[in-house]
């Protein structure tokens, strides 16, 4: 019998062919460039004989030795029983691939993409595990652990795959997006054994579903169930449940009010479902309003000036204190909004609130300039409470001021010359009310002899301040503001930016400073500009209503206001970008749209309250809280900017001032808003009155008979009695 044919190679030195048996037959040994040649069957060899030495005609017809094809991967592993899959196999010898099989059947088809890799089409076949093979020229791989592909049923039921986000409230609302396969025509989703609040079936491979609350924190597994059946479990179903957060507060609006109270608050946030407490400071609301999960509106309660945390309370916790949450109690002052000059442009861009967002307020003014020839400058020029803009021409020495905002109004209101004629002068322009007049003036800082020189304005009486403060051939920046509490006048300052100090003085004289800190930081740190020196631009203003002013920084390179509700070294409490980025863009700060009131009709009510009282101003169309001395009207509605009709609350006896509150701040105590609380007149008190009325039916006894007007209602006393008989 004939058992095969036997490879041999003959070497150099004519010795024995060795013939070596392998797993798959018989193998050899390569030397060189040496053939494998054809010359005995192994019959001959097996049994002793000797073989013969190969004939010429043997090496010429001997074939080159090429290994066979072989798969060490299969991906993926499984496929259906329906066949379809798309199976790759990584491997070598895959050269001239003549045939794939999976098991003993053809692939549907297959693609050689390198001697390494190749593609095939699984046919179908019974649930079973094969091994993939793989047929070259040179032979058939072998069987293999590494070659095996498992045909499995095809998946018909529902199958989670992944859940987006795996946790939640303990409280329910999570809305989960479920991703897997076959959700067509889901009738369930469930979380752990509760059905889903509700659910939706956007495609045949996702859901979206909300979750049910939960009995307790833990994971559960979300389930599809469909016609076919109920998803089976895994670790990629599991959703867990968590304790429900505390409350969040993200903003205020608005962020300042009377410190009578009374002012409407709207409070956004997270986590106000079931609200049972919001807080000013440590004051609770006069009452609120949980509108949504992420809204609640309340009516402030009477508060001293200054800044509050308006925090909210829930079963879950009290929100954090922090920035977005502060509340400013102004005292019959206005705080201070900011604002940006763009001299490219020639616009004052005003905001009513210190915070991000889009010009409230934009108004042309000057024309549009490039460099140092024109800087611009706020103030309260007419002492009507509201600070209006204006300019300081550096060619000609003089400040230009307007008594509006108004974008339509181009008017120059007044034109002071005060100061040197030159575009290079080191002269610069400051304001404040340098001797409590109630009206805002100008002076200049000369940075080369370190002088001040402030105009005084009292009547039409007009003295100049001269002092030196500071080192000489500095490039510090003048400051002015109140900076204690019991301030009587604005007082200068300087801001050096090389070293990020601020140097406050209390009085306008030559002197030391009398409060010096830092603040800022005079390179950038961090970033693409980190090392490069910040061209900082010092502003101060009252941000809290308190009636004190406060440091504040701009960087016209990044358009962002740091501002300090304390003098001293520290982190800003509001920081936030507003105007436009430019290395010429000057800061501002005022209470640009604060309310102003020019008269109270009638100005006279019982202190019993009642008394409908129209109030008329400017500037009221954004009013938040009306109030009569200390105390929150019972009522008030807008009519228009130039008009509130308000309901007085009861009082004591005597005169208050009534204001109003705005985002822009509260109208300044004039003698136009005094109303006189007056006790109820007596009946028997007022002369030649006489009222004739028809008795009612009535019980026998005495009983007191009053009058009611718009005055009120009098006391009773014996004048009044009658008596049912």
């Amino acid at each position: 019998m004939r058992l095969g044919t036997l490879l041999f190679r003959r070497r150099l030195s004519r010795e024995p062919l060795r013939p070596r048996l392998s797993c798959r037959g018989l193998a050899f040994e390569a030397l060189e460039d040496r053939r494998l040649m054809s010359v005995s069957t192994a019959a001959n060899l097996l049994s002793g004989m000797a073989a013969p030495l190969a004939t010429a005609a043997d090496v010429a017809s001997a074939q080159p030795f090429t290994a066979l094809p072989q798969a060490t991967s299969v991906t993926p592993l499984t496929g259906s029983t329906a066949g379809g899959t798309s199976v790759t196999l990584t491997g070598s010898g895959f050269t001239g691939a003549t045939a794939v099989t999976f098991g003993t059947v053809a692939a549907t088809s297959f693609t050689v993409v390198s001697d390494q890799e190749l593609t095939a089409i699984s046919p179908a076949q019974t649930p079973r595990i094969i091994d993939v093979l793989v047929t070259t020229p040179s032979g058939t791989s072998g069987n293999d652990p590494r070659d095996q592909f498992v045909y499995a049923p095809p998946i018909t039921g529902p199958q989670v795959g992944s859940i987006a986000p795996p946790t939640g409230s303990v409280l329910g609302g999570t809305s989960v997006a479920i991703s897997g396969i076959n959700f067509t025509g889901a009738t369930a989703v469930t979380f752990g054994s509760v059905p889903a609040t509700s659910f939706n079936i956007l495609s045949d491979t996702q859901v979206t579903a909300t979750s049910p609350a939960a009995q307790a924190v833990g994971s559960v597994d979300v389930t599809v169930t469909g016609p076919n059946g109920t998803s089976s479990t895994s670790l990629a179903d599991l959703f867990v449940y968590t304790d429900p957060p505390a409350p969040t507060v993200t903003a205020v609006s608005p962020a300042r009010g009377s410190t009578a109270g009374g002012t409407s608050v709207t409070i956004t946030g997270t986590g106000f479902d079931g609200a049972t407490a919001v807080t000013f400071g440590s004051t609770p609301a006069m009452s609120f309003s949980v509108l949504s999960d992420s809204q609640i509106t309340a009516i402030s309660p009477p508060g001293t000036a200054g800044a509050s945390n308006v925090t909210v309370a829930t079963a879950n916790g009290t929100s954090a204190t922090g920035v977005a949450d502060q509340f400013a109690y102004a005292a019959g002052s206005s705080a201070s909004a900011v604002g940006v000059y763009t001299p490219g442009s020639g616009q004052f861009l005003l905001r009513n609130t210190d915070d991000a967002g889009a010009a409230d307020t934009t108004v042309p003014f000057g024309p549009p300039v490039t460099g140092d020839m024109v800087t611009a400058i706020a103030g309260d020029w007419n002492g009507d409470g509201t600070a209006t803009i204006g300019l300081y021409d550096h060619t000609n020495g003089t400040f230009y001021l307007k008594n509006s905002n108004a974008p339509n109004s181009t008017t120059i209101d007044e034109a002071v010359q005060f100061g040197p004629t030159s575009t290079g002068s080191t002269w610069i322009p400051v304001v404040g009310d340098w001797n409590n007049s109630g009206n805002a003036q100008v002076g200049l800082y000369n940075q080369t002899t370190a002088t001040f020189e402030l105009r005084e304005v009292l009547g039409s009486s007009v003295t100049v301040v001269t002092f030196m403060y500071g080192p000489a051939g500095n490039d510090f920046l003048p400051i002015a503001g109140r900076w204690t509490s019991g301030a009587t006048e604005d007082t200068i300052g300087l801001y050096d930016p090389d070293n990020a100090l601020v140097f406050l003085r209390d009085s306008n004289t030559t002197g030391v400073a009398d409060n010096a800190f830092v603040y800022g930081s005079p390179v950038y740190v961090g970033g693409s500009l980190a090392g490069q020196k910040i061209p900082w631009r010092p502003i101060a203003g009252d941000w809290t209503g308190a009636g004190t002013d406060t440091i504040g920084l701009y960087d016209p390179g990044t358009a962002t206001f740091y501002l300090r509700n304390s003098n001293d070294g520290g982190f800003a409490q509001r920081t936030f970008v507003f105007g436009p980025v430019g290395s010429d863009t000057t800061p501002l700060a005022g209470a640009w749209n604060a309310p102003v009131l020019t008269a109270v009709a009638p100005n006279i009510g019982s202190t019993l309250g009642g008394t409908a009282v129209t109030i008329t101003g400017n500037g009221l169309s954004d009013a938040t809280a009306v109030t009569f001395g200390t105390v929150a009207a019972a009522s008030f509605s807008v009519i228009s900017d130039t008009q509130i009709t308000a309901t007085s609350p009861p009082s004591t006896a005597g005169a208050v001032d009534v204001t109003v509150t705005s985002q822009g701040g509260v109208s300044a105590v004039g003698t136009a808003d005094p109303f006189t609380y007056t006790a109820a007149a007596s009946l028997a008190s007022v002369p030649d009155s006489q009222i004739t009325a028809l008795r009612r039916a009535g019980l026998a006894g005495t009983v007191d008979v009053s009058l009611t007007d718009s005055i009120g209602t009098p006391a009773t006393d014996s004048a009044d009695q009658f008596a049912y008989v």
